[in-house]
């Protein structure tokens, strides 16, 4: 026999449905809060590359686990960390730094160097306008080891690691003509090609039969159309360069454009020679690679390995 409520009648059908969905909403609701699982703390870097004397700032994801954090540097000779995750570069070698947080425990691998580029990848990490950097390692003759790193945060990956040709008289170029490539940190302007833009980062120039780079004083070591600036120009007619040209970057190498200083240095594909005339030559696909992931503020650094 029913309930009957005060009025004396008894709950009706449409009633009861409304109670059964209204309790079985709450029930569901509980289960879903009672089944969310915790989410695991993370370390904001899983390694870091670091010069003496610097410091890198270790972070955990959980706000609420940071005030809880233990740290500790399995060499301290090495790196030190303190209450708070700063992080020390003392001397070189490597070494292993452990936050605990309960009973979870997370770490991350320090390595401290010293040579060139290490202090390059963490001279330009917190340069927020430089997030790929392009390293020409000088190896002897015209040959040259060419990485590419890109950032992610405060974190450098190796995206491209292959071989590559410098001028046939290795680098240190000092004037036009002595086919070396420059020595140094340039910018990696733009990119260009004769063959279609495969996607590049920063802006493409498509190459056509009026393009020169200008070797001429008044335009010299300059982009010219000479439609615009109509002159029979004695620079590189960049459409002839073939494979060489299908797609490269232009570098600000000689930016004050100095008369006899050295002109049209790039980054191109290789061609039928292990050697190239001052510019730096790596395999069509990795010169792909290289243009697809640079972006504005992107350098390329070029020194003896």
């Amino acid at each position: 026999m029913g309930t009957k409520n005060k009025s004396g009648l008894r709950p009706g059908p449409l009633f009861c449905l409304l109670l059964v969905l209204l309790l079985g909403s709450v029930c569901a609701a509980e289960a879903e809060e009672s089944t969310e699982e915790s989410v695991t703390p993370q370390l904001n870097a899983a390694s870091i590359v670091m010069i003496q004397g610097k410091s890198y700032r270790l972070k955990i994801s959980d706000a609420e686990a940071s005030a809880k954090i233990k740290w500790r540097s399995g060499s301290k000779k090495v790196a030190t960390v303190s209450s708070t995750g700063k992080v020390k570069a003392k001397a070189a070698g490597k070494t292993k730094i452990t936050a605990k947080v309960g009973d979870v425990r997370l770490k991350c691998k320090v390595t401290v160097g010293g040579d060139r580029w290490d202090q390059l990848l963490e001279q330009y990490r917190d340069d927020a306008k430089t997030n790929q950097l392009v390293f020409v390692r000088y190896t002897g003759g015209s040959s040259a080891k060419v990485q590419m790193y890109t950032k992610s945060g405060k974190q450098w990956k190796c995206i491209v690691d292959c071989g590559g040709y410098v001028g046939s008289n290795g680098i240190g170029k000092t004037k036009e003509g002595d086919r070396k490539t420059p020595t140094g940190t340039f910018n990696l302007t733009q990119a260009f090609g004769i063959k279609d833009d495969p996607g590049a980062g920063t802006s493409y120039v498509k190459v056509n039969q009026y393009l020169y780079w200008c070797g001429d004083q008044p335009y010299y070591n300059q982009l010219v159309d000479i439609r615009e600036h109509p002159h029979s120009c004695r620079g590189e007619h960049l459409i002839d360069y073939v494979p060489q040209y299908y797609y490269g970057m232009f570098l600000d190498y000689n930016k004050d454009c100095v008369y006899g200083k050295g002109s049209a240095i790039f980054l191109h594909c290789t061609g039928s020679n292990p050697y190239t005339g001052g510019c730096i030559a790596v395999s069509q696909e990795n010169m792909i690679k290289i243009i697809q992931n640079a972006e504005s503020g992107a350098k390329i650094c070029i020194y003896p390995a």
